[in-house]
Formats: C-alpha cells, sequence, structure tokens
C-alpha cells in the first residue's frame, strides 16, 4: 500500500477478539516510528471518535488536522513533516484511516496512512484505489484467519481422538 499508493507509512491495526483490542502488528515505514508502535495495543475507545461517519469518503475516513481531539492516552505518532501551503497540503496531524472489515461487516483491523509522497491530501479517486486496495488485504486476511482457526480445531480434534483412544484401551 506504502509503495504502490505513494505513502511513506502504513500501520495495520489488527482486532484480537480475545483481548477486545487492536494491536499493531505490521508497520511499514520510519525507524522511529516503527520502534515506537510495533506491538502497541489500543482499545476501541481510541478509534471510535476517529471513524466518525462525517470523516468518511469511499470507505476510507480522512481526519484533517484539528477535526478531533486525539486521545491523550495510547500510542500516537506524528511524523515531523514541514509545514505545507494550501488547500489540499497534507499536515503532519492528518489522519488517514482505513477499516479492514470482514464479510459480515465485522472489524478485522484499521489500516492507518500517513505521510504522502506528493504531501497533499489524497482525492476522490485516490481514497477509492485505497479503500479497493483495503478490501482485497480484509478477503486475504479474513481467509488467513479462517485457516489459522481451522488448523486449531484439526488439532483440537486430532488430541480428543487420541484422548478418546487411550481411554478405550484401559
Amino acid at each position: 500500500i506504502g509503495d504502490s499508493l505513494g505513502y511513506r507509512a502504513v500501520v495495520v491495526n489488527l482486532y484480537r477478539p480475545a483481548f477486545d483490542d487492536y494491536e499493531v502488528a505490521v508497520m511499514h515505514g520510519g525507524d522511529e516510528a516503527r520502534d515506537l508502535l510495533l506491538g502497541t495495543t489500543t482499545e476501541w475507545e481510541h478509534w471510535k471518535d476517529l471513524l466518525d461517519p462525517r470523516f468518511e469518503r469511499h470507505g476510507a475516513y480522512l481526519i484533517p488536522h484539528g477535526a478531533v481531539e486525539w486521545p491523550t492516552s495510547g500510542p500516537w505518532f506524528v511524523p515531523d513533516l514541514p509545514a505545507a501551503d494550501g488547500p489540499d497540503a497534507w499536515q503532519a496531524e492528518d489522519a488517514l484511516l482505513v477499516p479492514l472489515r470482514a464479510s459480515d461487516g465485522a472489524l478485522l483491523g484499521i489500516l492507518s496512512i500517513d505521510e504522502p509522497f506528493t504531501g497533499r491530501r489524497p482525492g476522490d479517486h485516490q481514497l477509492e484505489v485505497l479503500g479497493a486496495v483495503a478490501a482485497h488485504a480484509a478477503v486475504a486476511l479474513e481467509h488467513a484467519q479462517s485457516a489459522e482457526e481451522s488448523v486449531r480445531h484439526r488439532a483440537a480434534v486430532e488430541h480428543l481422538l487420541r484422548v478418546s483412544s487411550q481411554l478405550s484401551t484401559r
């Protein structure tokens, strides 16, 4: 996403049902941001105001600087960017988020995308492309999670069969 769509930083926050939180599982970008963010977790409360329908365009949420009160707790990284001019200039405090949704609509994770190479906020076409790419990523993530769950179930059934066969021989 970063290289293909022109962003220096992409963070994948995966939902962890067992903990009811989001973990930074993958990070593409600078070392300083990676060192600060990778492996950290956040609660839904940190995301709900950011994923407000007023910011939604084509499945992505573009939050201009100053539009929300950012949570004071949690791992946030604001890149050191030069001040930009113009109404569509990307500001260091801007945010671009894209939910990763399962086929049933459940939230699998949230992409946080930052530092566009152009120095400009994305237009409608760019947001459409980003939404489509995120939808494909969500399908791949959902399939990977299903495959992992199938492996766990198979291992549990095999264990149960081993235990059951040992009980019947006693």
